[in-house]
């Protein structure tokens, strides 16, 4: 089955503490990353106009030698720009002063949060600091006091999905039907 990762966000804060080592290690990685590059700025809607280039270009660079590189096609930023021009797409970033970190690409909606993409700063030196998952904090924060009812992960298996995750939903099954199903 494809599944969907969500996070409940009344369930939050007992299932981030039931995991505290990660909780002390990304503090003290936050904290780190903090003394490397200066004070850490969470904007839950970045317009700035670096932020969408910036995110194909990390997206792109990353699945590279992926057969379906989606960044590289000029109607899949096409289409995140026109979301963006109409008020849809709400871009959340993590910045060290001019730095871009963490870049998130998701849609609000009906009192969810939604996402659609997480991109985060390749260079080798940030990678111990996990700065996608650095930008998940605030993010997690601003949706609570937003008063929405669920932060949807989307499909994929990513590990930080796990971290955050307080229900897995089915969507559809791949391949062919269950026998049950027919």
């Amino acid at each position: 089955t494809t599944e969907i990762y969500t996070l409940s966000l009344q369930d939050a804060l007992p299932i981030l503490l039931r995991k505290r080592k990660v909780l002390a290690d990304d503090r003290r990685r936050w904290r780190r990353l903090e003394e490397l590059l200066g004070p850490l700025e969470f904007t839950s809607d970045d317009l700035r106009n670096d932020v969408l280039p910036t995110c194909f270009a990390w997206k792109s660079e990353r699945y590279r030698n992926l057969k379906r590189n989606l960044f590289a096609m000029e109607q899949t930023r096409e289409f995140f720009r026109e979301l963006q021009r109409c008020g849809l797409l709400r871009v959340s970033t993590l910045r060290a002063g001019s730095k871009l970190l963490g870049i998130w690409l998701g849609v609000v909606q009906g009192g969810r949060w939604f996402g659609m993409v997480l991109a985060f700063n390749p260079e080798k030196s940030l990678s111990k600091y996990s700065v996608g998952r650095q930008l998940l904090y605030p993010m997690l924060e601003e949706s609570y006091r937003e008063g929405h009812l669920e932060f949807d992960f989307s499909i994929g298996f990513e590990s930080f999905k796990r971290y955050f995750a307080t229900h897995i939903r089915a969507i559809g099954y791949q391949g062919s039907p269950p026998f049950h199903t027919w």
